[in-house]
């Protein structure tokens, strides 16, 4: 799935313009030692898809169905790209998975 993502991503990311929350950027170190997670940073999704395609993919499988994380070949994400689907000659999920 995320060669999927990186093969589209250069024209797929200019229509993806929700930002999300990314993984903290670091974890700062209180006066007291203690440490606490810097707040999480927005990025764009179309974004996210092009520096890291793999965050972008965890992104989408962890917030709604349609990547198939145990068997991303069935995820609906590609059915959508397949023949008959609303993306149909948007991007060609031939030849994949590799």
């Amino acid at each position: 799935m995320v060669g999927f993502v990186r093969r589209f991503a250069d024209e797929a990311s200019p229509f993806h313009k929700r930002n999300v929350t990314s993984t903290p950027a670091a974890v700062a170190v209180q006066a007291d030692g203690s440490a606490v997670d810097e707040p999480a940073p927005h990025v764009r999704m179309g974004e996210l898809m092009l520096k890291d395609p793999a965050a972008f993919v965890r992104h989408v499988g962890e917030r709604c169905d349609l990547i198939n994380v145990g068997t991303p070949e069935s995820s609906k994400l590609l059915q959508y790209f397949g023949f008959g689907g609303p993306m149909y000659g948007r991007a060609s999920v031939d030849g994949w998975p590799p």
